[in-house]
């Protein structure tokens, strides 16, 4: 029997949110806060049953082997992976799987999906098991919850393929592509037109650099401290994007130099962070001075969506008082709500601005985590 454990990084968006939707340069980083998968075969395979437990959305259900096979593997089913697939997952989820939220019906059509597609895509044969996943991500929250959600759940169908073949090995380039292009699928369900910039980065980890309708590219970079600040305000990313493309049809002649100056942040800071990875760790002058360059740009950033009417008075609050402590901070996704990061000094010796931000943000009422930015991506957990 197979036994086996799976995790995946999440995801912070460091600079370009809105502006990448026209077209400019984009940045997102990988977190090391990880979904975790746990997932073992079942001894008995008369019981015919596959069971499922996602905390983090408070959901557990059994699904029938005998009852996806009958739905999704007769005759002429076999190629349907278009919208007619994707409906017919839905309406499998509809009539056989009972939900109570939105979260898990979208968690339930993804491991569907995920399970039946790759199932014919990798030969997989289908035994009972038992799969436990849980998430250190806020869900809906901006930091690619359903993205690392859903290539946990890819990587975990393509090792188990893989050890039933007699193959066990660490995940290859190749590997990590298969991963990333069925998490992308299965984001389909979840957002209906992903970027791919969430689930690229999920898959790979460390930094990637996009733009629309041109390759991803990865960047390499020094591993960063960084603080997340959770709000507390809900967001809606629809209606952030729906305020700025309105503002941009209203006063064209402001808002195009606005996205312009943000994709301009997005490209210095990639060029600053590809001077770091050059840089040697015991250059203390060279790391301050890059550190103090994305500062700048983190602080511009933040003014420039401000500008386009995409922060809130708590995310403003969060940076202002950064600021007061010599370090920069800005809105990370969407805006409105959500979540704040504070890039943290390259050096032990400044630890007690940190300190004293932390904890004056929770005086006030935020979440604060400390985390690492630029980590390793999906793997294997020994």
């Amino acid at each position: 029997m197979h036994s086996f454990k799976i995790s995946t990084p999440g995801k912070v968006i460091l600079h370009g949110e809105h502006a990448v939707v026209y077209g400019k340069t984009a940045l997102a980083g990988s977190l090391d806060l990880r979904t975790k998968v746990n997932f073992t075969e079942l001894p008995d395979e008369s019981s015919d049953e596959i069971k499922v437990d996602f905390p983090g959305v408070d959901c557990s259900f059994v699904i029938k082997i005998g009852s996806l096979m009958d739905y999704f593997f007769t005759e002429g089913s076999l190629n349907e992976f278009d919208v007619d697939f994707r409906n017919k997952v839905q309406e499998y989820v509809a009539k056989k799987i009972t939900f109570n939220s939105t979260a898990q019906l979208l968690s339930l059509e993804a491991f569907v999906y995920l399970l039946v597609y790759m199932t014919i895509k990798e030969r997989i044969k289908l035994k009972p098991f038992h799969l436990h996943l849980t998430t250190q991500l806020t869900i809906r929250a901006g930091l690619g919850s359903s993205a690392s959600f859903a290539v946990c759940l890819a990587a975990c169908f393509l090792h188990w393929s893989y050890l039933q073949k007699g193959v066990e090995r660490d995940f290859n380039h190749t590997d990590l592509e298969k991963i990333s292009a069925y998490a992308f699928r299965s984001e389909k369900i979840m957002h209906e037109s992903p970027s791919g910039i969430d689930n690229s980065v999920c898959t790979y980890g460390s930094m990637i650099e996009y733009r629309a309708e041109e390759p991803i590219f990865m960047l390499q970079v020094p591993k960063m401290k960084i603080l997340l600040v959770d709000s507390k305000v809900s967001r809606n990313t629809k209606d952030q994007v729906k305020r700025v493309e309105q503002l941009r049809k209203y006063y064209p002649t402001i808002i195009e130099p606005i996205l312009h100056s943000i994709d301009g942040v997005s490209q210095m800071a990639r060029n600053v962070f590809k001077k770091m990875h050059e840089t040697p760790e015991n250059d203390e002058d060279g790391w301050q001075s890059s550190y103090e360059e994305l500062k700048t740009l983190i602080f511009i950033n933040q003014k420039l969506l401000s500008a386009l009417t995409v922060s809130h008075p708590k995310l403003d609050t969060i940076c202002a008082d950064a600021q007061n402590l010599f370090l920069a901070g800005k809105l990370t996704g969407a805006g409105g709500g959500g979540f704040a990061y504070i890039l943290l000094p390259p050096h032990k010796k400044e630890e007690k601005n940190q300190e004293a931000l932390t904890r004056i943000l929770k005086e006030k009422g935020f979440d604060v985590i400390e985390t690492v930015l630029g980590g390793e991506g999906v793997k294997i957990d020994k």
